[in-house]
């Protein structure tokens, strides 16, 4: 028994220049009932052949970019001279920059007592 395989066009459009030549024939045909069909494979084969999407990271990959921002972070802050958890932690305890003092103010007098 003679086997047949399903034809499709797609396998035979690899290359933008066979896209251009495919569609020149259907054009050329002036059967433009046809055209959307020939738009639809030519957006199929485009899709099959020229896309491939980027890598997922792994997860060490990711800790490792991590590490490396954090590192370099904290050797900004080494050159600058600035201690960024003494900074926050005196936030914490009450000592605010002059503007935030400010603004605590402005919230109670808005507040009934």
């Amino acid at each position: 028994m003679l086997k047949t395989k399903r034809f499709d066009i797609v396998d035979y459009l690899k290359t933008e220049k066979d896209i251009e030549e495919y569609l020149n024939a259907v054009l050329e045909e002036k059967d433009y009932a046809f055209l959307p069909v020939a738009l639809a494979d030519i957006a199929r084969a485009r899709k099959a052949f020229s896309y491939t999407p980027p890598p997922f990271p792994s997860i060490e990959e990711l800790k490792a970019e991590a590490r490396q921002k954090t590192a370099e972070r904290l050797a900004e802050w080494e050159k600058t001279g600035v201690d960024p958890l003494a900074k926050y932690a005196g936030c914490l305890k009450g000592v605010y920059p002059e503007d935030a003092v400010q603004y605590q103010r402005e919230l109670r007098d808005e507040w009934p007592d």
